[in-house]
């Protein structure tokens, strides 16, 4: 038999965690580890039911100790008597080594059987003895606690001097002869120690093997489960791995749908809107033509006495019918068709992503882009984004639309002209830039067009003046000239009305102030000269600035409301049997442009200016000399065509510039500023100053020669005017029409055969034999009524070209507002489906760590019991292997006895619970993920279309995709409904196919409640709480009526058209045959359902496209 091997016990193992001290009768606890006999009497008299103060094991089971005391308890635990030995060992050694014979001297052994220390001396003596000769005797030097525990001999309990030789099994205990004679002969089975001994260390071998092969399984079973735990965190890294990519791929899925549809949604603008902006190029170009026309035409109107005017009139006349006036959109620009968003898509899409499982395992103009661009460019963004659609570097040109100013980031140049809403006795001319009053007393008020710009001066300048009153009264209106109802005047509070609220009116005594009055004096106001500049300025402060010919004459008022426009109040005074005086003022910028009385080829006065077909000017050299530099080049100004190749085929440029109209006005105008720009020097006089010109002779004279002309009897029917107050304007309209062969005879009469105005003396000569000569007079009445008539069919094409061009600018808002709308629902949405993404990956990394956990938790609950099994079984083991080595002790029977039955009940189970054996983990439903990215891929923006949906009155047949409703009997059950909900700012419309013409009135409305689960009544005559119906007669609004009478609703006729639109203050509309017809009803719930009933007059409808409101 193979003796154990002693194994080396540590001090701390030998001493209680609870006294810290040395065991005394050490207890073996149910989990394996050692306290004192008292000390765990006490501690459980501390905490009755406490565990193991070292694993937290329980230490009584309540059941099983039920009514017992804690000291019976802790004597029912079995005594660890090896450890006991070992520490009766360890106390023998830890004395100081002196032999127990000699005085002083160092032991070097000790016996074995009696643990007494000797020297050298007395070892061999105690060897030698009869009595002690069979005593072992070890070195100190090499002698261990363990040692010196394992070969000491059983002694008897009673008498320790004695070898224990019999075993009684009845106390459990080895004792001597003497003992088993005495105290123990009643005892049976009492047997050889040895005999005993033997049997104890072969069951403590079998323990020890049946301790470490459960042990072994037990650390086995923990190392599987270790590697299931690595195995669960393993699939759990891939199926969370797994839920990041599939939706990494459904946020790149969205990411591509928001751009695709942003994409589509622009594009499909862009080709509405380039085919708005071509027609809006058009009709401005048209509108050029027509303006610059006007303002040659009311120029010429301002030159009564011009002696060409007839031979003008009649070339403009045939100018101006040849111009192109139309103002109609063409039919393809009537609609503006938009797309949609499919929102239900959209929602089935967030639908199954909530569903997705894991399945087992300020004002300041703007800078834009000029229609006219390089080829490969592309506009978009209201003209603010130019892109490149080839990779060719050429052709890649853009142009600001409008001028730079100087200190302005690309700013309009404001132009001040007055508005058509003027006084009673105000005449505009010159493109709006001068007022002339035509009588004499109030009425006199014009405004600005426009709002003033701050930082701008406007002004105008005084042409005429009644020399009897000349005070000068301008402000601001706050107030839309389009909407002002007009005063009689701004000024004189106190005689005709109190100040205007709407106003501010600065005069030389004091400020009408919105409403108030301040007392202010302004001399400077006060008699203003013909050719005074006069204007106001707004700061970026909204304080209003007074200037006078250019010099500021401090602040009018502060807090100026905006906007506000420029007013002038040309109001005056005059006495009984005055003549009528006329108040004129011409508009002015302080912004300096080019002369309008040059040629922008030359850059010097006009010299025989023609107008050209878009209605500028040219010298008529520099014309021949543009057309020979480059023959097909256009307008310099303007870029419009010059020479038609059709009509002037085989022509010369001479010939070609000749059949140009030639604009006499400005001739005149550049002939009166020749003059005028003259040295002022007396022409009889010598080095003496001229104040005067003669209007018809043009000379200029001193006071005295001025005077002596006018006494001249060849000279005093003669005009003279004071050069001082002069200007080119007032000269050239002022001079009256001379012969062109003898400029100094004053034109009587009109050839038409050569288009001129002749004196008496060519008409007998050079015209004796053109027929058709006729009085100047009459011919200059009729070409002033041609130009009249000419400007007002100008001014009229103007309007309807600009109300025109107004409306396609309405209309490209529109569509800018309306692709804004849909890119919103398209981010809207795609926000939503991106929520939704993420939503759904928290969900299922949540659900995968979940299903993880609890898998782990299972694993990690039975580990924990395998580790404290184990651990129970490690502990028992060490005491039984440790026993093991203690062959001779005495109470080894006794514990082998205990272990026996502690081990036994032992729990040595590795098996796992069948819960655990198989580790089921999660996976992403890969199907699902593929579907959804599919319906991303094919998420499209749809046209807006009327179709009816399946759910209608019984007596009533779809067909031609359900966009046509036809009743097919009886009088009631004839309610159709939309498809989808209605968009707002669009209009729902049928058209009438067949009507019953013994019967009148067309019912239609909304519904508020979806048709897919709508109970229809037989009719919506009678109020219902989820529709509105429209009759002509009366609303019924959502269960309630309102009385209103619609007669365009009473016989309606086939080929009509009717419909409703939802603006977006949600406010209901009528439309019949597209002309509105007032609001039907505000706050109509939404979402809401087009609703039409086939009841009286109607038989068949079918559905037209949605457009927009018009």
């Amino acid at each position: 038999m193979a003796t154990a091997a002693v194994t080396t016990v540590a001090p701390s193992d030998m001493e209680c965690t609870v006294c810290h001290e040395h065991f005394t009768l050490p207890r073996i606890l149910p989990c394996g580890h050692l306290l004192c006999r008292d000390c765990l009497v006490t501690w459980l008299n501390a905490q009755p039911e406490a565990n193991c103060p070292l694993c937290r094991c329980e230490i009584v089971d309540p059941k099983q100790h039920k009514g017992k005391s804690f000291e019976d308890i802790a004597d029912g635990f079995p005594c660890d008597f090896a450890m006991a030995a070992l520490v009766e060992a360890d106390r023998v050694l830890s004395k100081q080594h002196e032999c127990c014979v000699c005085v002083d001297k160092a032991a070097v052994d000790v016996c074995i059987n009696c643990s007494d220390m000797f020297c050298q001396m007395c070892s061999t003596l105690h060897k030698k003895q009869s009595a002690t000769k069979h005593h072992t005797i070890e070195s100190l030097s090499s002698l261990t606690a363990e040692t010196l525990a394992a070969k000491r001999p059983a002694t008897c309990q009673v008498h320790d001097d004695r070898v224990s030789e019999v075993y009684c099994p009845t106390h459990g205990a080895s004792v001597c002869w003497l003992c088993a004679s005495t105290s123990h002969r009643q005892c049976p089975d009492v047997t050889n120690l040895e005999t005993k001994m033997v049997e104890a260390r072969k069951l403590m071998s079998e323990l020890a093997d049946i301790l470490t092969k459960g042990e072994a399984e037990l650390e086995q079973a923990i190392a599987g489960l270790d590697k299931d735990l690595q195995e669960i965190d393993k699939r759990t890294q891939a199926t969370v791995a797994e839920v990041e990519a599939a939706c990494d791929r459904l946020e790149k899925s969205v990411k591509e749908c928001r751009h695709r549809l942003r994409e589509l949604a622009l594009s499909t603008s862009c080709d509405v809107k380039d085919n708005m902006i071509q027609v809006k190029t058009i009709f401005v170009q048209r509108k050029g033509k027509v303006t610059t026309h006007r303002v040659i035409v009311q120029r010429a109107e301002g030159f009564p006495t011009l002696g060409s005017l007839g031979k003008m009139a009649s070339q403009m006349g045939t100018r101006v019918h040849g111009l192109d006036l139309t103002s109609t959109l063409p039919s393809d620009v009537k609609d503006i068709p938009m797309v949609t968003f499919d929102a239900q898509a959209v929602s089935r899409i967030v639908q199954e992503l909530s569903t997705l499982r894991l399945v087992q395992v300020q004002d300041l103009p703007i800078l834009r882009f000029h229609d006219n661009h390089g080829q490969k460019i592309r506009l978009s963004n209201d003209n603010q984004t130019a892109q490149r659609t080839s990779s060719d570097i050429w052709y890649g040109i853009v142009m600001s639309r409008d001028p730079m100013l100087a200190g302005m980031l690309y700013q309009d140049l404001p132009t001040l002209r007055f508005h058509d809403n003027h006084g009673q006795t105000i005449r505009l001319s010159n493109n709006n830039q001068t007022a002339q009053r035509t009588s004499n007393f109030g009425g006199g008020i014009v405004m600005s067009r426009d709002p003033m710009l701050a930082g701008m001066l406007y002004q105008v300048q005084i042409n005429e003046v009644n020399n009897i009153h000349r005070d000068t009264y301008l402000g601001v209106v706050t107030k839309s000239p389009d909407t002002f109802t007009l005063p009689y005047t701004f000024i004189l509070a106190d005689i005709f009305a109190d100040p205007h609220p709407a106003a501010l009116c600065v005069t030389p005594v004091c400020v009408r102030i919105f409403g108030d009055t301040k007392e202010e004096e302004r001399s400077v106001l006060d008699k203003l000269a013909v050719g005074s500049k006069v204007g106001l300025a707004v700061d970026t402060d909204r304080s209003l600035h007074l200037y006078v010919d250019g010099k500021h004459q401090g602040v009018v008022a502060p807090d100026i409301p905006t906007p506000c426009y420029f007013m002038f109040d040309m109001f005056a005074y005059c006495t009984k049997g005055a003549n009528k005086a006329i108040t004129m003022a011409t508009a002015a910028v302080t912004t300096v442009a080019p002369s309008d009385m040059e040629c922008t080829v030359c850059h010097e006065h006009f010299t025989l200016p023609r107008i050209l077909p878009c209605g500028h000017l040219l010298c008529r050299d520099c014309l021949v000399t543009w057309l020979n530099a480059q023959p097909e080049a256009n307008c310099p100004l303007c870029r419009c065509e010059i020479v038609d190749p059709k009509q002037h085929k085989g022509k010369s440029y001479e010939d070609i510039a000749d059949g140009f109209p030639c604009d006499f006005a400005m001739a005149a105008l550049v002939e009166a500023d020749r003059v005028l720009s003259k040295q002022h020097e007396c022409c009889v006089c010598v080095d003496k100053a001229a104040v005067d010109v003669c209007i018809n002779c043009s000379d200029m004279f001193c006071q005295m020669c001025s005077t002596l002309h006018k006494k001249q009897s060849v000279s005093k029917r003669h005009t003279i005017e004071s050069l001082s107050s002069l200007t080119a304007e007032t000269l050239a309209a002022k001079r009256p029409a001379t012969c062109q062969v003898h400029d100094d005879e004053v034109s009587k009469l009109y050839c038409p055969t050569h288009g001129v105005s002749i004196c008496l003396f060519c008409a007998t000569a050079d015209h004796r034999q053109c027929p058709d000569v006729t009085k100047l007079e009459s011919k200059m009445a009729e070409a002033r009524s041609a130009l009249a008539d000419l400007a007002a069919i100008l001014s009229r094409g103007e309007r309807e070209l600009a109300e025109a061009i107004a409306g396609l600018d309405k209309d490209i808002l529109e569509i800018d507002k309306r692709t804004q709308a849909i890119v919103a629902e398209v981010e809207a949405a795609c926000d939503r489906l991106e929520k939704s993404v993420k939503e759904c990956r928290h969900r299922l990394r949540e659900l995968a760590l979940s299903t993880s956990c609890d898998v782990k938790d299972k694993v990690i609950q039975v580990k924990t019991i395998f580790v404290q099994r184990k651990g129970k079984v490690t502990t028992h083991r060490v005491i039984v292997q440790r026993a093991e080595g203690f062959p001779t002790l005495g109470s080894l029977g006794k514990m082998a006895s205990q272990m026996g039955t502690r081990v036994h009940d032992l729990d040595l189970t590795s098996t796992l619970p069948p819960d655990v054996k198989d580790i089921s983990m999660l996976t992403v439903d890969a199907q699902a993920v593929s579907r959804i990215v599919q319906e991303l891929s094919t998420l499209r923006l749809d046209l807006p279309t009327l179709r009816f949906h399946d759910n209608h009155g019984q007596k009533i047949r779809l067909s031609n995709d359900n966009q046509t409703a036809q009743k097919t009997s009886g009088f009631q059950d004839g309610i159709v409904m939309s498809r989808d909900p209605m968009l707002t700012g669009m209009l729902y419309q049928v058209q009438i196919n067949e009507v019953n013409n013994s019967y009148s009135g067309t019912c239609l409305g909304v519904v508020t409640k979806s048709p897919a689960t709508f109970i229809l009544p037989l009719t919506f005559l009678y109020p219902h709480p989820a529709a509105l119906c429209v009759t002509p007669v009366k609303v019924s609004i959502f269960g309630d009526t309102k009385g209103e009478r619609r007669s365009v609703l009473d016989k309606l006729a086939a080929g009509s058209k009717v419909g409703l639109a939802v603006d977006t203050d949600r406010s209901l509309h009528l439309y019949v045959d597209g002309k509105h017809q007032g609001v039907v009803a505000p706050d109509i719930p939404t979402p809401c359902y087009f609703m039409f009933e086939l009841i009286f007059r109607c038989t068949k409808v079918t559905a037209l496209p949605v457009t927009s409101v018009p």
